[in-house]
């Protein structure tokens, strides 16, 4: 019997290992969940550098790279994945394959749409800045919307809660 496992030492092993698999998943759903969070506050603020840059008539290369460098305090994770666009670029990546990596590291629907937009302003020309300001003021609504959709929510958890206290008493 040395060396052989029992019935209840699998069990066991089983449920710690279900139970490791579990918190971690929880974990990293968490973390990517705060990581998006961070990176939907940041792009407004990125767009609107980004497009005072392009108004000052430079290219949408050197508006980039000046925006990673300037960001770096107010928006670090979307400056570190512009530092890594332009990194990519400078290695000789081609400029699809190097915004669709951007799109990647962004992984949101919101960076998606942005790198999208510079991929085809770099491939079909046009203006860029109508379309970046109608994509910074559609994130500012969405923004405005979700703040108001967790300020409902909020208030008929307070209208519950204050029932739960009150009634009691009036009773």
């Amino acid at each position: 019997k040395h060396g052989a496992i029992g019935s209840g030492d699998a069990a066991l092993a089983f449920f710690f290992g279900f139970f490791v698999y579990r918190g971690s998943s929880i974990v990293l759903k968490l973390r990517s969940e705060a990581r998006q969070r961070e990176i939907r506050r940041e792009l407004p603020y990125v767009l609107d550098l980004l497009l005072m840059v392009l108004d000052s008539g430079v290219s949408i290369d050197q508006a980039l790279q000046h925006v990673s460098q300037q960001i770096d305090r107010v928006a670090p994770l979307t400056a570190q994945m512009l530092a890594q666009y332009m990194a990519d670029t400078e290695e000789g990546l081609p400029y699809d394959k190097a915004l669709d990596r951007l799109a990647q590291r962004l992984a949101v629907s919101e960076g998606r749409d942005f790198a999208g937009l510079l991929k085809q302003n770099l491939f079909q020309g046009g203006e860029l800045g109508q379309p970046l300001r109608r994509l910074a003021a559609d994130i500012g609504e969405a923004r405005l919307a979700g703040a108001r959709e967790q300020l409902g929510r909020k208030s008929v958890l307070l209208t519950l809660i204050m029932l739960a206290f009150f009634m009691p008493v009036l009773l």
